[in-house]
């Protein structure tokens, strides 16, 4: 009974922890992400009354506009 234990703990040890890992090709994904971002436009057709939002959580919307 120990060693059907030990076996079922480790099955789903190494089930748990490839469950966990990124594919290979989200790792490729993740590489061509990196680097400097520029904003460039930003629209809101369609919406009428005052906008509050952030944009990226770092200013208001309008400082944007």
């Amino acid at each position: 009974m120990k060693k059907f234990n030990l076996i079922a703990f480790l099955g789903l040890a190494i089930l748990i922890m490839s469950a966990c890992s990124s594919s290979k090709e989200a790792r490729g994904y993740k590489k061509s992400i990196n680097g400097n971002w520029q904003l460039q436009t930003v629209v809101s057709e369609g919406i009428t009354g005052k906008i509050k939002a952030q944009v990226f959580n770092e200013a208001d919307f309008n400082c944007f506009v």
